[in-house]
């Protein structure tokens, strides 16, 4: 028996589970030139990167911090309180930080969740820190725009999984209870923790697989899920 065959409900990660090749935050990264194509003219290379980069390690230290769970700031507040550029250049700023955190979606992922949107209720539940456009354009460009029912992008919210919030939000946008939903994701702290306390039975996305109480059943790749046994 497939396993998807017992839920007609799907939950998804999206970084490391469809999406990829993003969070490009690296010593090295040149945020310059994403600055400067976005038509950013005032700030200096080093100037940019400063501000990008202090931005980053403020929120990681949030990220990191249970405590901020159920209150993560918004990127404009990170960039504010963790790297003070000037005002001016804000909202430029924002925008490098976005393109640098935002991955793309591979043909052969965007086939399997086409697939799945065919005969499943299909939610998006993810954690990203700057606004969704470019996470929205994304999928528009692969052709995927319209096979998620529902989508939790946290920064819509103020909240990071591992939140029961941002599941429970889910399930309600689909009119679905916990025991009917499938939760797909990478991260054993921030997907599958919090997909296991509200109920939801779990698949982890992962290379090197071990029990973990938060685990149901163990995948190397979103392909593998449909012919996931049971």
């Amino acid at each position: 028996m497939r396993l998807l065959s017992k839920f007609p409900v799907v939950l998804l990660d999206l970084n490391g589970t469809c999406m990829f090749g993003g969070d490009r935050f690296g010593i090295g990264e040149d945020f310059y030139t994403t600055y400067c194509a976005i038509g950013g003219r005032r700030l200096s290379a080093a100037e940019v990167t400063r501000y990008v980069r202090a931005c980053y390690e403020g929120m990681s230290r949030a990220y990191a911090d249970p405590q901020c769970y159920e209150d993560f700031p918004s990127l404009t507040e990170g960039l504010q309180w963790y790297a003070c550029p000037p005002e001016s250049e804000l909202r430029l700023l924002e925008q490098v930080f976005t393109l640098h955190e935002v991955g793309a979606v591979p043909a052969w992922a965007a086939a399997v969740l086409r697939r799945l949107a065919s005969t499943h209720k299909l939610a998006l539940v993810t954690n990203i820190w700057a606004p969704k456009d470019a996470w929205l354009a994304e999928f528009k460009r692969v052709g995927i725009g319209d096979v998620f029912r529902h989508t939790v992008f946290s920064s819509d919210f103020r909240c990071i999984k591992p939140s029961p919030r941002l599941y429970h939000t889910a399930l309600h946008g689909l009119g679905a209870r916990p025991q009917e939903a499938l939760f797909v994701g990478d991260s054993l702290r921030y997907d599958l923790a919090g997909a296991k306390q509200v109920g939801l039975a779990t698949v982890w996305i992962t290379s090197q697989p071990r029990p973990h109480p938060s685990v149901d059943y163990r995948v190397a790749s979103l392909r593998e899920l449909e012919t996931l046994a049971a």
